[in-house]
């Protein structure tokens, strides 16, 4: 390794000095030239001492510059070991050093300049001002295209609000989920972060529909975090996405035993929830989308299912309001109901769906209205103007999907 002796720095201030003290600087001169090229020299031995590498002169290498078998090769400088060697070198010298470094000239093509042949980086600010301006340009464009900065919370709170009680919450999604495993025979055990569920005696389509590999008994968690081949007590886990899958295909095949098919789409039971015959309705409504896009209208079909109910004849129905509804959910069963009976109370309410036909198409066409008005909402909030662009149509007649019919408890308590 090169090594720099004290004498060399008193060197490099001595050669500085006179060449401060001539003007200009003349490379005809042997003296001149000799100084600078001593003090670059001695500058180039500083650089290698810094980065451990050696260069030798050529006549101690064989004579014909050649580097011999094992010599370390010459390394440029890095940032950090550019700013080591600056701070090496006394103050005074700190700026010679520096742009040396930066301009890649001699010493003695950098010491005869004067600050008027200096470009203190007037075009480089210059290219920097149009880089800034350009990615400012940028930044506004994409701005007006996604409006991120133009959506207020307070002007979508309200559809927010409507989608996490359509989503329903993580109590009604654990309930549902226990309740659909102990239906087809799993054994749901209670545990402090759910609980677990065996998977061996659920339907081979439903344990070939959960996630592979997954623990045994299959462990769901209410909250977060979840461990590794867990699930989740949320409706978008892929576990419980494929049970609730399962309960509704389940029973819309009328072709499956009974055992494997844990929901009904017809019901019969009696309840002290209710004092005159209530009706139960689970109806889905699908709504024809027609949306803003590139050259022409994007179409998508949008569906949602909703609980309706209404007591009395299905002539005369009374419609009960949602806060009911959800309470009809919830009732507990009081009495059993004969067989032949609940057919019959079953068959007349079937038969008497072409009644409500007319009520059920204004749901549609009020549910297809506020799903617009949604959308105009949120697109406006965040700057479009897309009113005429936006149409919503609902599909009639509705799907009927489940009918449920709650009589009064009979007297004299359960039977």
């Amino acid at each position: 390794m090169a090594q720099v002796k004290p004498e060399e720095d008193r060197e490099v201030a001595y050669e500085h000095e006179k060449a401060q003290q001539r003007e200009p600087y003349d490379e005809t001169r042997d003296d001149d030239r000799r100084g600078y090229d001593r003090l670059e020299q001695i500058l180039a031995r500083k650089a290698m001492a810094h980065e451990g590498v050696s260069r030798g002169n050529p006549e101690e290498k064989g004579g014909d510059g050649g580097e011999e078998p094992g010599a370390e090769k010459v390394k440029a400088l890095t940032e950090d070991g550019l700013r080591a060697l600056v701070e090496a070198v006394p103050v005074g010298r700190r700026l010679l050093v520096t742009l040396l470094a930066q301009s890649g000239l001699r010493i003695s093509e950098l010491l005869p300049l004067r600050w008027k042949d200096i470009d203190f980086g007037t075009q480089r600010r210059d290219d920097l001002h149009r880089e800034w301006d350009s990615a400012a340009a940028q930044e506004k464009q994409s701005r007006t295209k996604f409006a991120q900065m133009g959506i207020q919370p307070g002007e979508v709170a309200r559809e927010l609000a409507e989608i996490r009680a359509s989503l329903g919450s993580g109590d009604e999604v654990a309930v549902f989920t226990a309740e659909a495993l102990r239906a087809l025979d799993a054994e749901v055990t209670d545990a402090t972060y759910g609980f677990t569920a065996t998977t061996a005696p659920l339907p081979i389509g439903l344990r070939d529909a959960l996630t592979p590999a997954h623990r045994e008994p299959l462990p769901f968690h209410n909250g977060l975090p979840v461990p590794p081949r867990a699930a989740r007590l949320d409706r978008t886990d892929p576990d419980v996405a494929a049970i609730a899958r399962y309960v509704l295909e389940s029973a819309l095949d009328p072709t499956l035993p009974a055992w494997l098919r844990p929901a009904r789409r017809c019901g019969v039971m009696r309840t002290v929830a209710v004092q005159r015959r209530t009706t139960l309705l689970l109806v889905r409504l699908r709504m024809h989308v027609g949306l803003p896009g590139r050259g022409e209208a994007r179409q998508v079909v949008a569906e949602d299912a909703q609980v309706l109910a209404f007591r009395g004849r299905p002539g005369e129905p009374e419609w009960l309001p949602d806060e009911d509804v959800q309470a009809l959910l919830v009732a507990p069963p009081s009495g059993n109901v004969p067989p032949d009976q609940a057919a019959d109370f079953a068959e007349r309410a079937i038969a008497d769906l072409p009644h409500l036909h007319a009520h059920l198409d204004q749901i549609a066409d009020d549910l297809a209205e506020r799903l617009r008005e949604a959308h105009l909402r949120v697109r406006e909030a965040a700057g479009q103007r897309v009113r005429r662009q936006v149409a919503v149509r609902a599909q009639k007649p509705a799907d009927v999907l489940g009918v449920y019919v709650y009589l009064p408890a009979a007297q004299g308590g359960p039977r």
